[in-house]
């Protein structure tokens, strides 16, 4: 898989925000996959320690160590309490499909994706027919496959909202 397909980038957000104000557009995806909460890349071994992830727990279904839930049941947890609080990390798609996401690369801070896409991040893209990623720490990182106009449009609006806000 090229990395040609794949656009990486940085905005100023996190996580939760991004989630907060992008609700409408993220919902046209099914499904979302949480593969790391506040540094932790094990959600198993933190899903019954949290109140918050416990009702999640409820809905979604382990992937591997990540929590595989309904893009739909993540927005509506979301708007209800505050989940993510830094060094999370996301990712969309329209299938429930997700293949073990390698623990080798991530998302999350403090490095800026735009400077490099790692290879073994792109190829599980395209293997579990992921179209966006989020992680944040210092700002939000963020992979997206090119054919998703839709998702870079997303990013855009989300960029200009929190530009706004500031």
């Amino acid at each position: 898989m090229d990395t040609a397909d794949y656009l990486g980038g940085w905005i100023d957000s996190s996580v939760h925000l991004f989630l907060s104000h992008s609700s409408e557009h993220l919902s046209r995806f099914r499904y979302a996959l949480i593969t790391c909460l506040d540094s932790n890349t094990d959600i198993g071994a933190i899903i019954h320690k949290s109140i918050h992830l416990q009702s999640l727990a409820e809905v979604g279904d382990m992937a591997d160590k990540s929590l595989r839930i309904t893009t739909a049941q993540l927005l509506e947890a979301n708007q209800k309490e505050r989940i993510f609080h830094g060094f999370d990390e996301v990712w969309f798609s329209h299938t429930k499909a997700f293949a073990p996401k390698p623990r080798s690369a991530w998302l999350t801070g403090p490095n800026e994706t735009h400077h490099h896409l790692p290879g073994e991040l792109v190829r599980w893209m395209n293997d579990s027919q992921c179209m966006l990623g989020i992680g944040d720490g210092t700002g939000l990182n963020y992979i997206v496959k090119i054919s998703g106009v839709a998702e870079r449009c997303i990013l855009g609006e989300h960029n200009r909202r929190m530009e706004a806000i500031a």
